[in-house]
């Protein structure tokens, strides 16, 4: 496949279908995505499978899968004040 973008980094910081579906094809296309997930519950796609939402699915959750292909595992977790979610007053 063409790698247009090949050497462009993007940081994809989304949750569900379509900005991740995007940022994948990004990635098909030779840009190098990095995917940022909520320090706590992480994608809620990972637990579609595990849910029951949909029905006969067990073992490899394939939706994350496809829409995690070609991006490198969060392997940070974020603890810091800096990056913590707003607090409601």
């Amino acid at each position: 496949m063409l790698q247009i973008l090949d050497g462009l980094r993007l940081i994809e910081v989304a949750d569900w279908g379509f900005v991740p579906s995007a940022a994948t094809v990004l990635g098909d296309w030779g840009a190098d995505v990095i995917k940022i997930e909520h320090p706590v519950r992480g994608d809620p796609m990972r637990g579609l499978v595990t849910s029951g939402l949909v029905p006969g699915a067990r073992g490899v959750n394939f939706f994350v899968e496809h829409l995690s292909r070609n991006k490198p595992r969060p392997a940070a977790t974020c603890s810091t004040a800096w990056c913590a979610p707003p607090t409601s007053s």
